[in-house]
C-alpha cells in the first residue's frame, strides 16, 4: 500500500485492557468509560487487542466485539490502532478479511512468540503481511515475550523497504538498539517506546512518543511527561518519571495486566478479572499499588 501519514501517532497512545466481568465475558460498560477516561485525559491514541487487551486469550467474535465497542465509544475523537499478531504468519493472512476494521488507521503488529524466527524470518513474516494488510503497521519489537529480538538492521531495512510501515514500538530496553534505528531508517519512521519506565529515554534518544500502560489509569500525568520530553524539557520529564518509577514497577510486578487492573479498580474502572493463564494481582501488591497511588497522587 501507499505511505501513510504517521503523525497521527505520535504523542501518547495507550494500550487499553480488555476489562471482564466475574463470569469473565467482556464488561462492555467498563470499557466505554476506559476509553471516555482516556479520551478526558487528553491522550492522542488508542491501542485495542494487544498483550495489555489479553487479546490471546480472545475469539475471533470477542476481538470484533471489543473493537466494535471501541470504536462506539471513541465517536471517531482518537485515532484508533489495532493489535494484531500472531505467530502463524499464513493464519493471520487469512483471517485478516473477516474483520470489520472500520474506525481503525494501522495495526500493531508484535514479532512472532514461540517460534524464535531469525533475523530473515522476521523480514520475510512482515513483507508477507505488508502486503496482505489493508492499513498501515506499526511494528512492535517486544523480546521479552517473544523470545526474538529484531535487530535495528532489520528494522531499518523493513522501514526502508516498506512505507507503509509507520515505525516500531520499541520494548527491547537497549538504548544502543534505538539509536541506531534513529540512526538507520528513513526520517519519516517513527521510534515509540514500548515501556513505560524507558520512555523519556527513548524520546531523549529520538523517539516520538510512547504506547502506554499505566497511561490509561493516569492519562493526564503521562501525557505530561511524554510531551515534556518532546519539548525537551528534560526536567520536568525526569521529574514526573521519578515520581511514577515505583508505581510503574509495581504495575509489571506480577504480570501485565494484572497490575493496572489493580490500579484502575482503584480509580472505580473494572475489576481485577484477567483470563487464565494469568491471574489477578495478589492482596499484597493490591494494597501497595493502592497505598502508592494515594502518595503521589497529590505530587502529580
Amino acid at each position: 500500500m501507499e505511505n501513510t501519514d504517521a503523525r497521527g501517532w505520535t504523542g501518547v497512545g495507550v494500550a487499553l485492557i480488555t476489562p471482564f466481568l466475574d463470569n469473565y465475558n467482556i464488561d462492555d460498560q467498563t470499557l466505554s468509560r476506559l476509553v471516555e477516561h482516556c479520551i478526558d485525559g487528553g491522550l492522542d491514541y488508542l491501542v485495542a487487542l494487544g498483550t495489555t487487551g489479553e487479546a490471546v486469550t480472545l475469539n475471533r467474535e470477542e476481538k470484533q466485539r471489543v473493537m466494535d465497542i471501541i470504536r462506539e465509544a471513541n465517536k471517531g475523537r482518537l485515532p484508533l490502532m489495532l493489535g494484531y499478531g500472531g505467530n502463524n504468519t499464513q493464519q493471520m493472512i487469512e483471517e485478516l478479511p473477516h474483520f470489520n476494521l472500520e474506525g481503525y488507521s494501522a495495526f500493531l503488529s508484535a514479532n512472532p512468540a514461540y517460534n524464535k524466527p531469525t533475523q530473515e524470518g522476521l523480514l520475510a513474516h512482515y513483507g508477507a503481511l505488508v502486503e496482505a494488510a489493508s492499513l498501515p503497521i506499526l511494528l512492535y519489537n517486544v523480546p521479552g515475550r517473544s523470545a526474538s529480538n529484531m535487530e535495528a538492521s532489520t528494522t531499518a531495512a523493513l522501514a526502508n523497504r516498506y512505507p507503509s510501515l509507520i515505525g516500531i514500538k520499541e520494548a527491547s530496553g537497549n538504548p544502543l538498539q534505538q539509536t541506531k534505528i534513529v540512526r538507520d531508517a528513513r526520517d519519516s519512521f517513527l521510534l515509540i517506546s514500548g515501556d513505560d519506565i524507558s520512555a523519556p529515554a527513548t524520546i531523549f534518544a529520538g523517539g516520538k512518543g510512547l504506547i502506554s500502560v499505566l497511561g490509561q489509569a493516569l492519562p493526564k500525568e503521562v501525557g505530561a511527561m511524554v510531551r515534556a520530553a518532546l519539548d525537551g524539557d528534560i526536567e520536568k520529564a525526569n521529574r514526573i518519571h521519578r515520581t511514577l518509577l515505583t508505581l510503574i514497577e509495581l504495575l509489571f510486578e506480577e504480570g501485565n495486566p494484572a497490575g493496572v487492573k489493580a490500579l484502575l479498580q482503584q480509580l472505580g474502572i473494572g475489576g481485577l478479572q484477567v483470563r487464565l493463564p494469568l491471574v489477578p494481582a495478589s492482596s499484597d501488591l493490591q494494597e501497595r499499588i493502592a497505598a502508592e497511588y494515594q502518595q503521589i497522587k497529590n505530587l502529580l
